[in-house]
């Protein structure tokens, strides 16, 4: 079984310049946990997770003066400041053992996909647990 098989494919995607506010918006509009950012040349510079998403809302909730400020701060907020950057991906053309290994050794729950140096999907660890229960 490949990355392909399992993948989400053509995940909503951010660049470096969107700010924090919009990618709350897309993980809950969309149901997602883990957005890959991609630069204007669409390599992958980065991801954000939505608990990246939501400690920075805690740390300015505690540390300002009121939920509009909050709101006027994560509006103001490059997604550039809190992305993981240069993140691990993986090829839409690699085994799912690949992935597993990949996620098993590390503290991160999702991986970029890529194709033709092109972000096509993403791969969670929910991903694999399904793709895997259906073999």
């Amino acid at each position: 079984m490949t990355i392909q098989d399992i993948m989400t494919p053509a995940p909503i995607i951010l660049h470096p310049q969107d700010n924090i506010t919009k990618a709350m918006v897309q993980t809950k509009d969309n149901n997602i946990h883990h957005i890959p950012i991609i630069d204007d040349e669409n390599n992958v510079v980065g991801i954000v997770s939505q608990s990246d998403l939501y400690d920075k809302a805690l740390s300015l909730t505690k540390s300002t003066s009121g939920v509009s400020f909050t709101s006027k701060v994560l509006f103001n907020t490059p997604i550039s400041e809190i992305m993981t950057e240069h993140p691990v991906t993986i090829s839409s053309e690699d085994k799912v053992d690949k992935a597993i290994e990949i996620l098993s050794n590390s503290s991160f729950h999702a991986l970029p996909v890529i194709f033709q140096d092109r972000v096509v999907g993403i791969v969670t660890a929910k991903d694999i647990l399904e793709g895997v229960s259906k073999e």
